[in-house]
Parts: C-alpha cells; structure tokens; sequence
C-alpha cells in the first residue's frame, strides 16, 4: 500500500492494517505515472480530489471550462503523454437536470472526450455516481472512477 494510504479505523476484530479511498487510489496512480500537475475543472467531487492531490504535493491549476483547462496545458508547455485531464459529470459533462437519471452528456461531450484520449496520456470521468449508470455513456476510451 502506498504512503497515500489513508489510515482508517476498522471495526473491531477485523485485520489491521492500511486502507485507502477513491480519491487517494487516483492521486497514486497519477504519481505512478510521473503525474504531478493537473488541469481541472472543479465539481464535486473534482473540488475534493483537487484538495487530496494538493495536500499530497501535487500542483492543483482549476478553470470554469474544460477548453481552458487543455489550453493552460498546452501553453505551460506540458507534454501531452505526462498530462492527465479529469472531468465531473453532473454540470461539467451533462447539465445539472431535475431528475439525476435522466441526466445525458451535452452534445459533442462523448467524442470531446475521445479525441482528448487520442491526445492525452490519461482522460477520466471522476464521478460520485454509481458506474452502472456512467459505464453506457463513457466510452472505453476513456478512463472511468465512479463512487461504486
């Protein structure tokens, strides 16, 4: 288990030892691949991970729109194969809707995203929402951290 780990309390009787989350799981493979600075668009739970990577020494560069985000990568100078783009679905992909299963990307979203795979070393869909509902609408292109 990484240093990232987050030590958490298990219930009595069971084995000890480290556990983690979501959120440090993503923040280790990202340093695994020599990924330390990230362009994101902040959502929940973007904003969160945002703040687990800062604390971890990762440089944390946000923006209202996921176009800015690529542009400020590709001005830093960054290389496409060392950058990470991650991405909300609820109000960054689709619009925030009434009802939650209803809820489709906006148009051009999906092939948005596969052409920034083509380009970028890792693309992912970070969402609090179950993997059931996201696994039809994201393209295997694309990398997919859903809550559960």
């Amino acid at each position: 288990m990484s240093s990232t780990a987050t030590e958490l309390k298990q219930e009595e009787g069971a084995e000890d030892g480290p556990l983690t989350d979501g959120f440090h799981l993503v923040i280790d493979a990202l340093k695994l691949n020599d990924i330390n600075t990230i362009y994101n668009v902040p959502g929940i739970p973007i904003t969160d991970l945002g703040r687990f990577m800062q604390a971890e020494g990762m440089r944390v560069l946000s923006f209202r729109h996921e176009q800015h985000a690529g542009y400020a990568a590709a001005i830093a100078g960054r290389a496409p194969e060392r950058t990470a783009l991650l991405f909300d679905f609820d109000g960054t992909l689709a619009p925030i809707v009434e009802d939650p299963a209803a809820a489709l990307p906006v148009d051009g979203a999906v092939d948005l995203l596969v052409r920034l795979a083509g380009r970028y070393h890792r693309v992912a869909v970070v969402s609090g929402r179950p993997r059931s509902f996201l696994a039809p609408l994201i393209p295997d292109a694309v990398d997919l951290s859903a809550l559960y």
